[in-house]
């Protein structure tokens, strides 16, 4: 596989945690400081691509904040489709993410007394 096909539609990044976790992904919009002086509404934000897990495809796009929350899955998977630079605005980002056990107490051992 080309490396310029990942993270696209046919090659999208798929990013799994253990059984029982969550995947929070955030973002870190570059374009934030721009697009606060020329975009009035955010309907007008580019869309940057796609994320995907149990609950569906959803599409995520520029923000006017610099770093926020984008995602928190209902599975362990997470499939990423960025959406080529030729159809968005080049506006550079970053997706930063962690995986979580859905409750703080879970633990993954078990302790025999």
């Amino acid at each position: 596989m080309n490396k310029k096909d990942c993270g696209t539609k046919t090659s999208p990044w798929i990013i799994s945690a253990l059984p029982g976790q969550v995947i929070h992904i955030s973002i870190i919009d570059f374009g934030s400081a721009f697009y606060k002086q020329v975009i009035n509404q955010t309907d007008d934000l580019p869309l940057y691509g796609y994320l995907e897990d149990a609950t569906g495809k959803t599409p995520f796009f520029g923000s006017l904040e610099r770093r926020r929350l984008l995602h928190t899955s209902k599975s362990n998977t997470v499939k990423i489709e960025i959406v080529p630079v030729t159809e968005r605005r080049n506006m550079g980002f970053l997706l930063h993410y962690k995986s979580k056990y859905i409750n703080d107490h879970h633990s993954r051992y078990e302790r025999c007394q």
